[in-house]
């Protein structure tokens, strides 16, 4: 499967959010109610199908797999995921 490469610049357009891509910093909603960051590490869109596809409804078919910062491997829909803004990255780190 082809990686995508990440952009060069993070936004072309000021307002309009991009595609996350492979290597992007991202957060995702945590069962304790904070958001989780991690790092896209795989883009499996090509093996997604839709839930009525698939006669079940457990064990869904995700599309990213991310690597949390805590060090848990997650996986979760384009919906579940939030690009994670840099200048809030770099002010909670400090």
């Amino acid at each position: 499967m082809p990686i995508r490469k990440k952009p060069d610049k993070a936004d072309d357009q000021p307002g309009r959010s991009r595609e996350p891509t492979v290597g992007d910093k991202v957060r995702i909603p945590s069962p304790n109610g904070q958001d989780d960051i991690g790092t896209l590490i795989e883009d499996y869109a090509e093996f997604t199908v839709d839930r009525k596809e698939l006669n079940r409804t457990w064990a869904p078919v995700r599309r990213w797999a991310i690597a949390l910062d805590s060090g848990t491997l997650a996986f979760a829909d384009d919906v579940e995921i939030h690009v994670a803004d840099e200048s809030s990255e770099s002010s909670e780190s400090s």
